[in-house]
C-alpha cells in the first residue's frame, strides 16, 4: 500500500475469470446433459403410455375420456360442459345426470387436444381450444332455445371466452382458471414457462393424483399422466386471454361462480377479480371450505351439484 502513487490504477488480477471459466463451462455442458437425458427419457416414457392406453379403435379417444351425452336431446334446454387442463369429460362427476335429471340435454364435450393423445395436446395452442368450445356452444345455440355453459378450470377460461363472443342464457364457472394458487405473479409464471419450454418438453402428472382433498376419489378423475410444455403455454394463453377486460365485460348472462378456499390448483382470489369485473348484472358465488380443485369429486360436490341444479332453475 504505501508503494502506491497518486494517480496509478489499481492492477486488477488476472486470470481470475479464466481459472473459473472451466467450472462454468463444465456446468454449463452437464446441465445441457442432464437436460437431453430427461428429455430422451421422458419422451421414451410417453411412448409407452400412449401404447398402453385403452382406445375406442375408431375415435381413437381413450377409454373413460368420451364424451357425456344425457337428457332431452329433444327438448328445448341444452347445457355444455368444458373440461379443463389435461382432463375429462367426466370430471364434473354426477353433474351432468343431475342437470339431465331435471330435464336439460347435457353434453360435457371433449376439448381439443385432449383424450387422444398427450402428442396431441402438444401441438394444440389456445385458439383451437377456443375454436372447439365456440363450435359446440353455436351447435347447440342453433339447436335449442336455451343454451347454459358450465365450464370447469382451463375450461372455465375458455367458456367466459367463448360465451362473451357468441352470448349465452347463463355461465356456471367452476374453479376457473383465472390465476394459479402458487405465491408468483402469472406474468412470471408465463416468462419462466417459455424459458423451460425448450428444454424440458414433458413433465409428469401423478397417476391417480387429482387434486381432491376425498382422497378415495382422486383415482377417479381422468386425465393426461403426461403434460407437455406446450401445452402449459397454451393454457396460459388462455388464461391471459379471459382476464382481458373486454372479454369479462362482454359476459352479460346470468352467473354462478363455484370455487373453494383450498384450492391448490386455481386461485380463488383470482377468480374473485375477474367475477367482479363480469358485465352481468346477475351475478352470485359460492365458495366452500372443505374441498381442492375438482370440486364435483370432493367433499362439497352434492351441495355444488344443488347450486347448479337451482341456477338452472332460474334460467
Amino acid at each position: 500500500m504505501g508503494d502506491e502513487k497518486a494517480g496509478d490504477v489499481p492492477v486488477v488480477e488476472e486470470g481470475r475469470w479464466w481459472r473459473r471459466r472451466p467450472v462454468v463451462v463444465y456446468g454449463f455442458v452437464v446441465a445441457v446433459f442432464i437436460g437431453l437425458g430427461y428429455s430422451f427419457v421422458a419422451d421414451m416414457l410417453v411412448n409407452r403410455h400412449i401404447e398402453a392406453l385403452e382406445r375406442d379403435a375408431e375415435t381413437g379417444i381413450i377409454a373413460g375420456f368420451e364424451p357425456i351425452e344425457l337428457g332431452n336431446k329433444a327438448g328445448k334446454r341444452a347445457v355444455l360442459m368444458v373440461h379443463g387442463f389435461i382432463g375429462a369429460p367426466d370430471c364434473f362427476g354426477e353433474l351432468p345426470k343431475v342437470v339431465a335429471d331435471e330435464g336439460w340435454y347435457v353434453h360435457s364435450m371433449l376439448v381439443e387436444g385432449h383424450g387422444t393423445s398427450p402428442r396431441d395436446f402438444e401441438k394444440t395452442s389456445a385458439e383451437d381450444m377456443l375454436a372447439g368450445v365456440k363450435a359446440e356452444l353455436a351447435r347447440l345455440q342453433a339447436e335449442y332455445e336455451t343454451v347454459v355453459v358450465v365450464g370447469h378450470s382451463m375450461g372455465g377460461a375458455l367458456s367466459t371466452l367463448a360465451v362473451s363472443e357468441l352470448g349465452a342464457d347463463g355461465l356456471v364457472l367452476v374453479a376457473p382458471f383465472f390465476g394459479l394458487s402458487v405465491p408468483a405473479p402469472m406474468g412470471l409464471i408465463r416468462v419462466a414457462a417459455r424459458v423451460a419450454a425448450p428444454a424440458v418438453r414433458w413433465a409428469p402428472s401423478r397417476p391417480g393424483g387429482a387434486p381432491v382433498a376425498k382422497r378415495e376419489n382422486r383415482s377417479k378423475v381422468n386425465h393426461y399422466h403426461w403434460i407437455p410444455m406446450q401445452g402449459v403455454l397454451a393454457a396460459l394463453e388462455v388464461e391471459r386471454q379471459a382476464n382481458d377486460a373486454a372479454v369479462l365485460e362482454g359476459v352479460t348472462c346470468p352467473v354462478l361462480l363455484l370455487h373453494s378456499k383450498k384450492d391448490r390448483v386455481t386461485s380463488p382470489k383470482a377468480s374473485q377479480k375477474a367475477f367482479d369485473k363480469l358485465g352481468s348484472g346477475d351475478k352470485s358465488k359460492v365458495i366452500y371450505e372443505r374441498s381442492n380443485h375438482v370440486l364435483h369429486w370432493d367433499y362439497d360436490a352434492e351441495a355444488a351439484n344443488e347450486e347448479v341444479a337451482k341456477f338452472l332453475g332460474g334460467i
